[in-house]
This record gives C-alpha cells, structure tokens and sequence, in this order.
C-alpha cells in the first residue's frame, strides 16, 4: 500500500494552489503525512514480527534507534520515490531531506514506545493477577487457607502497590532489579505450590520481559509502572470477589454438613 494513498488524489487536484498555501497549513498537513507514513511502517514491522518464534525481539531489531537500517526494507521503490517527491516540492518546510527523515523516524519512535509499552504492561499485568487464580482454584488448599494466603497476597501487593505509588510521586521509575524483587516476592506468597510452574521457570519469564522494561526510557517507564498500579489496583476487586465466593461456599459446606447432623 502506498503510504500516500489517502491522498494522493486530492494532492493531484490540490498541486497548483497547494504553492500558494500559507506556510503553516503546509507544515500541519505534511506533519499528517509524516505520521501516517510512521504508522503504515510500523503496522508493516508489527505484521512481521508476529509470524516471529520471538516476537518481542523482532520488534526490538525494528526499534525507532535502528530505524535507518531496516526501513529501506519496508517501504518500497515507489514509495521511496514518493517521498523524495514530497521533500523535493515542500523545500520550503525542509530545507533538507532529513529534516523530513527526522520528523518521520520521531513519529515512529512514538507509536512504537505507545505500543511496546502497553504489550509489555499487559504481560507484566498478568503476572500479578494469575496468583490469585491460582490461590482460588488450588484444590490442595482448603478454604479457610484459601482466604488466608489471598489476604496474605494482598498485603504483598499492597506493599508493591506503594513502592510503584512512591516511584511515581518522585518520578523515578523502579529499576529492573527492584521490580524483578517484587515479582519474586509475589511467586513466594502466591504461586510457591504450583507444581507446574516452578521458582526458577517464573523468574526466567520475569526476568524476560523486565529486560524489554530496562529498554525504554524512563518517562515511558513510569508509564508501565502506572498501568502495572492500576493492574493492582484491579486485582484487588479480583480478591475481594474471590473470597465473597469461597465464603459462600463454605456457607454451604456448612449448611450441607448441619443438615446431615
């Protein structure tokens, strides 16, 4: 797809008077341009690398600091050309090719960060809710240790909970050290019965995702950070459904158990 084909048309129709438009209407629209083309880009690289045994690393070899050595491949000959029209004919919005190649690159280091830091938050995410699930359906644990170990885990996340709020007030994001500490603090109190999912196997999936997290600067990491309090936050309402659910329950074990007296 032609990355100017949303407009290639009106542009045709629009060419004469376009010389004539006042400066900033041109910088407004050529800035669109510049956007739309980083988006189609990287929709193209994100196509890619999901057919990738390891897709979080094909996107990081597509990252916006390798952008001169991979989009070449991307966009094709006629779309090259396309844009060294568009430079050419608006010389007086870039004086220079690059000027035009750097707003690009900046629009793709955008939807890039945008989009690595919300998949990255949602993997991230489900490490701190899959306990309680666990904890909640482990038939090995009667129903009164049920409540017992998500009361315990939710004192652990709440501890997480203001080391991420306290990061956030001084701006600071949390290093992958700390966050990797917390996550292994959460597997203690919530996963360490899982017989399928061992100590060492958890760390090596936390330690893999908080080596993306390490990657991105750290306003965007205090970003992850407050999605990941807002994942807490929610798992708390998870515990407290869990447990209304495992109260009523024994209600009923209760009951079953008077009746037959």
């Amino acid at each position: 797809m032609n990355p100017f084909e949303f407009d290639h048309t009106e542009w045709l129709m629009e060419r004469k008077a376009w010389e004539e438009f006042p400066r900033e209407m041109k910088e407004t629209r050529l800035a669109t341009i510049a956007y739309r083309i980083a988006e189609d880009v990287f929709d193209r690289v994100k196509d890619y690398c999901k057919h990738s045994d390891e897709w979080p690393k094909c996107m990081v070899d597509h990252s916006p600091d390798k952008f001169d050595q991979f989009v070449n491949k991307i966009l094709n000959e006629e779309e090259a050309e396309e844009l060294k029209r568009v430079i050419k004919e608006n010389s007086d919005v870039y004086k220079t090719p690059d000027e035009f190649w750097n707003e690009l690159k900046l629009n793709y280091y955008m939807v890039w960060t945008q989009w690595m830091t919300s998949e990255i938050s949602k993997l991230l995410g489900s490490l701190i809710t899959d306990p309680v699930d666990f904890i909640s359906s482990d038939s090995e644990l009667s129903n009164f240790c049920k409540i017992k170990r998500l009361k315990d885990y939710a004192i652990m996340l709440d501890n997480f909970r203001k080391a991420i709020k306290y990061a956030l007030k001084e701006e600071k994001p949390l290093n992958k050290n700390k966050l990797y500490d917390w996550f292994m603090r959460l597997y203690d109190v919530g996963l360490r019965n899982d017989i399928y999912l061992k100590r060492d196997q958890w760390s090596n999936t936390v330690n893999y995702w908080l080596n993306f997290y390490d990657m991105l600067p750290d306003y965007v990491k205090l970003d992850l950070l407050e999605m990941l309090y807002n994942d807490i936050i929610d798992a708390f309402d998870e515990i407290r459904r869990k447990e209304e659910i495992i109260e009523r329950e024994e209600s009923l074990n209760q009951g079953v158990l008077t009746n037959e007296r």
